[in-house]
């Protein structure tokens, strides 16, 4: 991701949107969804959406929502599960800008783009540790991105 090199990650453009940021979103916010399924159990079940999601996702990791991803070199952190059990914004800002992208486009905006990659780089995380074990964990390149 080089949108830091247009856009500045600082809380004061949090609003910031773009055709870029709906990209980023849309396509950020399907591979969630992927895993979603995956980690729940129905990867080929096309019918099922977040009100599915979040009682298999709380009872595998119950403490995911308290869980914070900082942002490299900038101070930001974000908590992207905190609000799992009513309406997560970037995840309705997802849905939004995947129905009706041309009269949402700004919830296509910085705060949503690093909140719903904050999401997707936890629950990789989790996905990964049910394959690999602590030891191996640290031997993968870690993100230039992210930091918890």
């Amino acid at each position: 991701m080089n949108v830091s090199s247009f856009v500045y990650f600082d809380k004061a453009n949090f609003n910031v949107y773009s055709y870029e940021f709906v990209s980023l979103l849309q396509n950020i916010g399907a591979e969630i969804d992927v895993l979603f399924k995956q980690i729940c159990g129905y990867p080929g079940d096309r019918n099922k959406n977040m009100n599915n999601y979040k009682g298999d996702i709380l009872s595998s990791y119950p403490g995911i929502k308290e869980e914070k991803v900082n942002v490299s070199y900038f101070d930001i952190q974000f908590q992207p599960f905190e609000e799992l059990e009513k309406a997560m914004k970037w995840w309705k800002s997802y849905n939004m800008i995947k129905h009706d992208r041309l009269d949402n486009i700004s919830e296509a905006n910085l705060e949503n783009v690093l909140s719903a990659l904050a999401a997707l780089f936890l629950l990789e995380r989790h996905l990964l540790s049910i394959f690999i074990d602590d030891n191996t964990y640290v031997l993968l390149k870690q993100s230039s991105i992210f930091k918890i």
